[in-house]
């Protein structure tokens, strides 16, 4: 499975519908690496597998499958995300999800989130740290929407 988000296009603009859109794709994500972990059980960890961070080009936002990860051997934050999530709720047994997390870039007015991984007992885990991101990484958008709060609070 992919689901390409493209930046440029003129409704997805708009950078709280954009993290919704984007939240929205990485559940479902989630919900087919769920199902692909239970028919295939002996599919490696995120952090055994081999899986390395890549920054997807600027502009675009792929949200992939376990299956194509692992064909692809990187992902972006969003697609580690969905993986370490699945894996967590499958083989832990652990409610994980997702957290946003918006930043500035220096010397711009652009702004970019990133996705973490909130655990069950409130820690926030970075698999993209984990698996190779540097500093100032994720992806832009826009200006901050005014509502940024409440959208990283949609579940």
């Amino acid at each position: 499975m992919r689901l390409r988000l493209i930046l440029t296009s003129e409704v997805l603009k708009d950078s709280a519908l954009f993290a919704k859109v984007a939240r929205r794709a990485i559940e479902s994500a989630v919900m087919v690496n769920i199902a692909t972990l239970r028919k295939f059980p002996q599919i490696p960890s995120l952090y055994q597998s081999g899986v390395r961070y890549r920054k997807e080009p600027e502009g675009v936002e792929d949200v992939c499958d376990i299956e194509e990860i692992l064909r692809r051997g990187w992902a972006d934050c969003a697609m580690l995300v969905a993986y370490r999530i699945a894996e967590l709720r499958v083989r832990e047994g652990e409610r994980a999800t997702m957290r946003f997390k918006w930043m500035r870039r220096p010397n711009t007015k652009k702004r970019f989130f990133h996705v973490l991984v909130r655990r069950a007992d409130g820690r926030v885990e970075d698999p993209s740290i984990r698996l190779g991101m540097h500093s100032g990484h994720g992806v832009t958008v826009g200006e901050l929407p005014l509502n940024y709060r409440r959208v990283e609070r949609l579940r």
